[in-house]
C-alpha cells in the first residue's frame, strides 16, 4: 500500500514539474510575486492569533483517537485485548468511516446553526469518546461484539468534530491568511497521532519486551491517550478564553445561557443588541 502511494506521489510530482507553471503565459495577466519577507510576516501574524491555536488544539484533541486506532493500534488491540479474529477486527474498522459519512454532515450542520457554542460540540465529542473507552480499559474480560461495534462507530464523532478546528480558524484569521491558519491547525491531530502511536508502542515494549502482549498490557498502553486528551482540553480551554477576551475587546459579547434560553423560550423578551454576535468560540 505504501509503495503504491509513494509511486502515485512520485508520478504526480513529475507531472507537476513538467506541466505546471507558476504564471499564466497565454492570458497576458500580470502575476504578483510574493515577497518571502511578506510570507514570513503572514505566518507570524497567523501564529499570534489565538483562534489559530484554538483550532490547533481542537484538531489535536479530536483528531488522534480515530487515527491512532484505525491506522496502527486498533487491529492488535481488538485481537489481543478483545480476542477477535483478524477478519472480525478488520470488519469493525470499516465502521468509523461509514459512521463518519453520517455524523460529519450532522456536526457540520450543528456548527453552522450554533456558532456561539461550537466548543460544546468539541467537549461533548471528546467526553463521549472517553466514556466509551472506559469499559475497554477497566474490564478484565472481553466485551460483547455489539459494544465493540458501537465503540468503533462512535470513534467517528470526535474525528468529525476535529473539522471544527478549521471553522475556528475561518472566523479568527484574516481571509488572506486562512490557508496558513488551516495548515497550522491541521498539524494538531496528525502530530498528536504520530506522538501517541509512538508512546503506545514504547509502553508495550516496556511491558512486554518479547512481544508477548496481554490484555493488561494493551489496556495500560491505550490508557496513555487520556494524558494527551487532558493536555488538549487544557489547550482548548486556554485559547478559547483568549478568543473570548479578544472578541470582548472588539465589542462582541457572547450571551450567557440564561439569555439564550429566554431568546428561544415562548416568554422570552427581546435581548439587548449588545448580546448579539455573529460568531464566537
Amino acid at each position: 500500500a505504501f509503495v503504491g502511494l509513494g509511486t502515485v506521489a512520485g508520478l504526480v510530482s513529475i507531472i507537476g514539474l513538467v506541466w505546471v507553471r507558476n504564471s499564466p503565459t497565454d492570458s497576458g495577466q500580470q502575476v504578483r510575486r510574493v515577497d518571502p519577507q511578506e510570507q514570513g510576516q503572514s505566518a507570524r501574524d497567523v501564529m499570534r492569533e489565538p483562534g489559530t491555536w484554538l483550532g490547533f488544539w481542537t484538531h489535536f484533541t479530536c483528531g488522534f483517537p480515530a487515527t491512532v486506532f484505525l491506522l496502527l493500534w486498533g487491529t492488535p488491540f481488538l485481537q489481543i485485548s478483545q480476542g477477535l479474529s483478524a477478519g472480525t477486527a478488520a470488519g469493525l474498522l470499516i465502521l468509523p468511516p461509514l459512521a463518519g459519512a453520517v455524523v460529519g454532515p450532522v456536526i457540520g450542520r450543528m456548527t453552522g446553526a450554533h456558532p456561539l457554542r461550537r466548543s460544546w460540540l468539541v467537549y461533548g465529542s471528546v467526553g463521549l469518546c472517553v466514556a466509551t473507552w472506559i469499559p475497554l480499559l477497566v474490564m478484565d474480560s472481553a466485551l460483547p461484539l455489539w459494544y465493540l461495534a458501537l465503540f468503533c462507530a462512535l470513534l467517528s464523532i470526535p474525528s468529525s468534530a476535529s473539522s471544527i478546528a478549521f471553522d475556528f480558524v475561518r472566523t479568527s484569521v484574516d481571509v488572506r491568511r486562512v490557508g496558513t491558519g488551516n495548515g497550522l491547525a491541521n498539524m494538531g491531530g496528525f502530530s498528536a497521532s504520530l506522538i501517541i502511536s509512538w508512546v503506545i508502542g514504547r509502553i508495550l515494549d516496556q511491558l512486554a519486551p518479547g512481544g508477548d502482549y496481554s490484555r493488561d498490557d494493551f489496556q495500560i498502553a491505550m490508557a496513555s491517550q487520556v494524558i494527551f486528551i487532558v493536555i488538549g482540553l487544557i489547550g482548548i480551554a486556554y485559547f478559547k478564553n483568549k478568543v473570548r477576551k479578544k472578541m470582548m475587546q472588539q465589542g462582541i459579547i457572547v450571551p450567557p445561557l440564561r439569555e439564550v434560553w429566554e431568546r428561544y423560550h415562548p416568554a422570552a423578551t427581546v435581548l439587548d443588541s449588545r448580546t448579539t454576535t455573529y460568531e464566537a468560540a
